[in-house]
């Protein structure tokens, strides 16, 4: 199975996957930005890159 899965990687071609992982990131950041309750959303996205330690002392 990680045979298989290691074998698939090398066919895996860098000049398509950047940019669709971009386009995903950008489409995720747009729906959590646009979507109704956006604030809330990305308080908790910027949360969750940041830490439990890190967060502001709001909710203290």
């Amino acid at each position: 199975m990680v045979a298989r899965l290691i074998d698939a990687v090398a066919v895996v071609d860098a000049r398509i996957v950047v940019p669709m992982v971009a386009v995903l990131l950008v489409g995720f950041l747009s729906w959590v930005i646009l979507n109704e309750g956006r604030t809330r959303r990305m308080e908790r996205l910027i949360r969750a890159f940041r830490g439990p330690d890190k967060g502001d002392d709001e909710d203290a």
